[in-house]
């Protein structure tokens, strides 16, 4: 079984986060030269934990 947690996508407008309502912040990939074609989330929730993708046109 994947162990990983599921990125979302969620659309660039999105500041608050759409289970919780809790603020988002950015998640930094310092890890770039591990670069395995793993998706990398680019937001957070602190509240929940929900990892997140931007996807222009969500």
């Amino acid at each position: 079984m994947d162990s990983s947690p599921k990125i979302e996508p969620i659309s660039a407008f999105h500041k608050d986060c759409p289970h919780c309502g809790s603020s988002l912040f950015p998640v930094s990939n310092q890890t770039e030269e591990n670069n395995d074609g793993e998706e990398k989330p680019d937001k957070e929730c602190h509240c929940c934990g929900k990892k997140f993708i931007i996807l222009f046109g969500c």
